[in-house]
């Protein structure tokens, strides 16, 4: 075997060698890529549960809201009649 064959078989062997490493190295990224993106979809989901119970939250605090006002008018209302009352006396 000549020199310049087996530098172009030893070449060639490099290059074999470079490609298996480099499509398993693009294997190694795809998974990692998948994985990545399968944690991205179940945090998005945990977050859209969180936000879903976040509104929920809000709707329940209106509410009270709501009651707190309704019940602050008559306590206003129910004053106002006592203080009329006790002038009256």
């Amino acid at each position: 075997m000549s020199r310049l064959s087996f530098f172009n078989f030893t070449m060639e062997g490099k290059n074999k060698f470079f490609k298996s490493i480099k499509k398993s190295n693009e294997s190694a990224s795809a998974q990692e890529l998948s994985a990545t993106s399968q944690e991205l979809v179940a945090n998005s989901n945990i977050l859209g549960n969180k936000a879903d119970e976040s509104m929920a939250n809000l709707s329940e605090l209106s509410e009270c809201a709501s009651i707190v006002e309704q019940n602050v008018e008559t306590v206003e209302a129910t004053s106002g009649n006592l203080l009329q009352k006790s002038k009256e006396k």
